[in-house]
Parts: structure tokens; sequence; C-alpha cells
């Protein structure tokens, strides 16, 4: 085809066709840019085909996730509202006027569970790599923005339940220097156990067991936090399964 073209051109100049050789040219360049054109064509659907199967594998990836994540959710809500309802029968316990000294080391000693909960979420690498390589920006660019906000918001939740959890350890470490906790693996037990709670100040059990269960209350603060990532997560798997099901 190359040969042709030249030997067409070559006879225009020989035979001094100057305006036909004008208007070959020109359709020449215009084949040139439509085989251009058709090339970038061919090209640009190659590309689309190639994200459009990446952002369908990535939205199964991302399904399959946020779907643990909700279980996760749902097990950390039913957790943390147990140890709410246990606090608050404690509280309503202490704070009857038949509440004695007594009262509060039964409670202290024996019933009060000084376990707390962190939150970590668990299914990340695979939003984490989507970012590194760039492919959750192949997302429709408002669903893209709604993948960053929620995990985002996994990253707070986190930072927060560290933070409110280091609070909690600092009570429980300066409780322990007076008092000690239900824990099941006391070296010490028996009459020796005993004799930590004899001629006990109630105003410093009072005060020290008060900022203890404030501590582990203010650590659970999270919980709305999951019911409302709960619902948004919710509403992106609408939105991915739309997608997978394309």
């Amino acid at each position: 085809m190359i040969k042709l073209f030249r030997h067409i051109r070559k006879r225009l100049v020989t035979e001094n066709k100057f305006s036909k050789y004008l208007l070959y040219a020109i359709g020449e360049i215009i084949l040139v840019v439509i085989g251009i054109l058709i090339a970038l064509s061919l090209n640009n659907w190659n590309t689309e085909d190639r994200n459009k199967k990446i952002v369908t594998k990535n939205s199964k990836i991302l399904i399959e996730n946020l779907e643990k994540d909700s279980v996760f959710c749902k097990s950390k809500i039913l957790a943390i509202q147990k140890q709410e309802n246990d606090l608050s029968s404690l509280q309503a316990r202490l704070s009857s006027r038949k509440a004695t000294l007594d009262t509060l080391i039964k409670i202290a000693r024996y019933e009060f569970n000084p376990l707390a909960l962190t939150i970590n979420f668990q299914n990340e690498n695979a939003y984490k790599t989507m970012v590194l390589s760039g492919e959750v920006n192949l997302f429709d660019s408002q669903l893209t923005q709604t993948i960053y906000d929620l995990y985002r918001k996994h990253e707070f939740i986190e930072k927060v339940s560290e933070d409110n959890f280091k609070v909690y350890v600092d009570a429980v470490q300066n409780y322990q220097e007076s008092y000690s906790l239900n824990v099941g693996i006391n070296t010490i037990n028996g009459p020796l156990q005993d004799l930590l709670w004899q001629d006990v100040s109630a105003k410093d059990l009072i005060a020290k067991f008060d900022k203890l269960t404030v501590a582990k209350r203010i650590n659970y603060g999270r919980k709305a936090d999951l019911e409302k990532m709960l619902k948004e997560t919710s509403a992106l798997l609408v939105e991915l399964r739309k997608i997978e099901n394309q």
C-alpha cells in the first residue's frame, strides 16, 4: 500500500500535475488522520473495557470486605451494649439509698468486669492496595469519594478507640495500685486476698472505682459511630452490588 502511494506521488510529480498532486496529498493526510483516529478509538475502547473489568473486580472485593466489616460492627455494637447495660445496672445499685461500702466492695471485688473492647477493622488491605495503585479512582467520582469517606471513618474510629482505651488502661493501673480486679488470674486468693479489702478507705475506693467505670464507659462512646457507619456501609454495598450485577 505504501509503495502504491509512492508510485502515484511520483507519477503526478513527473507529469507536473501539481493541482492533482495537491489534492492527492490532502487526501493522503486525511487517510492518515482517519487511521490515527481509528487507532485511538480502538485504544480508548480497549482501555475502557479493561477499566470496567477492574472496577467490577474491585467491586466484588470491596463487597466481600464490607460485608465482613458489617458483621464486625454488629458484633461490636452488641458487645458494647451488653457491657453498657452491665455498667448501668451497677450504677443503679451504687446510686441507691440502700448502697453501702459493703455493696461497693462486693461489686468491685466480684462483679465488675474489667475487660474492655477495642475497635480494629481487619479488612482494609485490599482498599489500601486500590488506593496505592490508583484503581479506586476508576469508580464513578461520587462513589470514589464515598469509599474514601467510609474508610477514613474507619481510621477515625480506630484512633479514638485507641486513645480512649489508653485512658482506661491508665485508670486500671491507678486502681490496681490499691485494689485487685476480678480477672480470674490473680496469684493470691483466699484469706490473703481478703486482707486487701480490710479497713478499706471508703473515699479512696469510691473515687478510684468511679474513675475506673467512667473511663470504661467513655471507651464505649464509639457505639453511635459504629451504628452510623453500619448504615453508610449498607448504602455503599447497594451501589457496589449494582456494578457487580451489570
